[in-house]
């Protein structure tokens, strides 16, 4: 069962509309697992009846108002409500501050869940278009709707979201929240920057639906592959050409294989680094003159002032773009045109023909800002960087501080 409480500041005019647009679409629906309650932050209007105009407004749509008195929030509807919305921010600071620390998760915007997380419902009280906020209330009721009994998608990019940077570990709470969740009908899928030869083994035992690898590259849904690109040899050459011509020391990054030159004596410690790495996991490859395999996706260089980089992208001509890794000291991703982790997501929706608004993106890195940009339900960890945290619509926690357990609860998703 899920319990959902409205709140306003009266509890006769937005929350009061709230519930009774919501008792009628679960009765026209018959869906009988959420019940809905509204409330108030004040006093001012305690017993009352909805307010005679808005119950006109809900009139004109066909929905009528059931026996209604209006009531205060209580410390106790923190314990018995499972979500708890309000109607603007005015709403929320009180909310705040009248429910105890362990409901503070459970408060949400109501505009949220029409896909404008930085709006709110109009006061009717003060604008006098009621008509304008039952319109705003009935979209928001049919995106709560929508999350709630529809399929939702949740993408989680790996590096600092799912492992812990420090102890290389996925944390038992996070791989607990997301059986949780795939039990409760959300499909987890990875969305990283890693190559397909590069899937890490730590994930093994999570349960996962689907893969964006590659930065968008190549897009998997229950072992169907809906999307692969890779450039051909002879693209793929011609491509070495204008990187060897730079001086880069790079990584080539294929589906089956991490690409690198002979070591060169004067190899950056990063790169020396991956090289080490593809090697111990059976994915380095030696690009020798001509060899038919070589074939890549994406490439990745260390270039301080990215001037090289920047150089690389006016020989190759609109074909690549590049993301600055400062999470990795001077480290550059230089992806195909066109593709992004965003891409990738719109190609498994689409498939599943999910809205945006019942998809759930957690990152916490520059390169995961084109999918934390990209749906309006966007979630940083803790440990993520100030930039990546302003565009998102919520922070949690830590990796290693239950911060993929929190999330879920947050957004009701297990």
């Amino acid at each position: 069962m899920i319990r959902i409480l409205f709140i306003c500041h009266g509890n006769i005019c937005r929350s009061a509309a709230a519930e009774m647009v919501m008792n009628h679409l679960l009765t026209e629906r018959n869906i009988s697992n959420i019940r809905v309650q509204s409330a108030a932050t004040s006093r001012e209007e305690i017993g009352n009846d909805v307010y005679p105009p808005m119950k006109r407004a809900l009139a004109l749509k066909g929905i009528s108002c059931l026996p209604h008195a209006a009531r205060q929030l209580t410390a106790l509807d923190g314990e018995r409500f499972d979500l708890i919305i309000g109607m603007d921010q005015e709403n929320l600071y009180w909310m705040r501050r009248m429910l105890p620390e362990n409901a503070q998760d459970k408060i949400h915007l109501m505009m949220e869940y029409a896909g404008e997380p930085d709006r709110e419902i109009d006061d009717p009280w003060y604008t006098r278009r009621f008509d304008q906020t039952v319109d705003q209330i009935c979209a928001c009721c049919e995106g709560l709707l929508s999350r709630l009994t529809g399929p939702r998608l949740i993408f989680y990019d790996i590096d600092g979201t799912l492992i812990d940077q420090r102890t290389h570990r996925i944390p038992a709470s996070a791989l607990e929240a997301m059986t949780r969740a795939h039990d409760h009908g959300c499909l987890n899928i990875i969305n990283s920057g890693r190559t397909y030869c590069n899937l890490d083994s730590r994930l093994e035992g999570v349960p996962i639906d689907g893969w964006v690898l590659g930065c968008g590259t190549r897009v998997m849904l229950n072992g169907k592959t809906l999307l692969l690109f890779q450039w051909s040899p002879e693209e793929s050459r011609e491509i070495r050409s204008k990187v060897l011509s730079l001086g880069l020391q790079v990584v080539y990054e294929g589906d089956e294989a991490l690409w690198m030159e002979e070591r060169d004596p004067e190899e950056t410690p990063m790169i020396a680094h991956m090289r080490e790495f593809a090697v111990d996991l059976g994915i380095g490859r030696i690009i020798q003159a001509n060899r038919p395999d070589f074939s890549f996706t994406k490439i990745f260089t260390f270039d301080p002032e990215g001037n090289r980089v920047r150089a690389l992208l006016d020989l190759l001509a609109g074909r690549f773009e590049a993301i600055e890794r400062k999470d990795t000291g001077s480290g550059w991703e230089i992806v195909p045109a066109g593709y992004s982790k965003g891409t990738g997501i719109d190609v498994i929706r689409k498939e599943l023909s999910v809205p945006l608004q019942n998809c759930y993106v957690i990152g916490d890195s520059r390169n995961d800002l084109s999918m934390l940009t990209h749906v309006p339900n966007s979630i940083a960890m803790g440990n993520s960087d100030a930039e990546v945290k302003e565009v998102c619509s919520y922070v949690t926690s830590a990796v290693d501080e239950d911060g993929i357990a929190r999330a879920l609860h947050h957004f009701h998703l297990m």
